[in-house]
């Protein structure tokens, strides 16, 4: 089945050429083609998928395993030789992940001729993510730094007064996580840390929930 496409309506002033697809397994994209030879390259995958879905028992599963897709997926992959961050890195990018309530965003940039092989190397965190466990506590650690920065954040202040007030019933919880929620809601529930993540990946990370946008100054 080929892929669907549609028109993508611009501004007059818009020199960028634009094309939507969307792919046979439900995947949506958009790719934009900019005329400035000196802009970066860029790309971002959206998936559906947030705290409100993780179990509640598990506060931060969510978070933990946009943690472990970008960073614990190791090895070479398609015969390339660099990880994804080294390239990046290497070729004056920058790359990130965020959870919110309800999606994750893995989003990188980079000097726009090395978009290809970022792309491929970005591909395996959505093809054939690894999940290491070796990365775990690393990343249970990172996750736990993150918690201790936002301590005086004043949105995450009222965020915990609005969930003071909120309908036990209603999925809505705190759902950034630290190694206190993560490693407590598996042991109060029974359940190894690692097979709840990949249990949780398996039931939410699925092309239709996706949507990717790249642009750069390839046609």
């Amino acid at each position: 089945m080929p892929p669907q496409t549609s028109t993508i309506r611009k501004s007059q002033t818009d020199g960028r050429e634009y094309q939507h697809l969307v792919l046979p397994n439900g995947l949506r994209v958009l790719v934009a083609s900019d005329p400035d030879e000196s802009a970066a390259a860029a790309a971002a995958l959206v998936v559906l998928v947030g705290s409100v879905h993780e179990p509640k028992e598990i506060p931060g599963l969510a978070h933990l395993c946009e943690h472990m897709v970008l960073h614990g997926t190791i090895g070479p992959f398609y015969g390339q030789d660099a990880q994804f961050a080294d390239f990046v890195k290497a070729h004056g990018g920058t790359h990130n992940g965020v959870t919110t309530m309800q999606q994750t965003c893995f989003a990188f940039e980079i000097q726009s001729d090395k978009l290809e092989g970022a792309l491929l190397r970005f591909s395996r965190f959505f093809i054939s993510p690894s999940f290491s466990r070796g990365h775990q506590l690393q990343e249970i650690q990172a996750i736990d730094s993150e918690h201790s920065m936002n301590v005086q954040n004043d949105f995450r202040r009222q965020w915990a007064i609005l969930l003071l007030d909120r309908n036990p019933r209603h999925q809505y919880h705190w759902g950034s996580g630290c190694s206190k929620t993560l490693l407590d809601g598996t042991r109060a529930t029974h359940t190894d840390l690692h097979y709840a993540m990949e249990r949780f990946h398996r039931s939410t990370y699925k092309a239709n929930r996706m949507s990717l946008a790249i642009v750069g100054t390839q046609s």
